[in-house]
């Protein structure tokens, strides 16, 4: 992969508040990553997320989390 095949979307995960905390997609063809999925109530946002890349949950290998909320 080179570096134009990935993308990193920011997704406001809308924690208290919109532009609180956010979580990350990393995007490659056929492959996903997040990083900070923050809370469930995040959960419809990162898959609205997944699903505007055009990919499925299947898809996602890797989840990676920094820190508890």
């Amino acid at each position: 992969m080179t570096p134009r095949d990935s993308t990193i979307s920011t997704i406001d995960c809308r924690y208290r508040e919109p532009g609180r905390a956010a979580a990350y997609l990393i995007a490659e063809p056929g492959h996903a990553a997040f990083v900070d999925n923050n809370t469930a109530r995040a959960a419809p946002l990162l898959l609205d997320a997944l699903q505007r890349a055009g990919m499925t949950p299947e898809q996602v290998e890797v989840l990676i989390i920094t820190h508890v909320h």
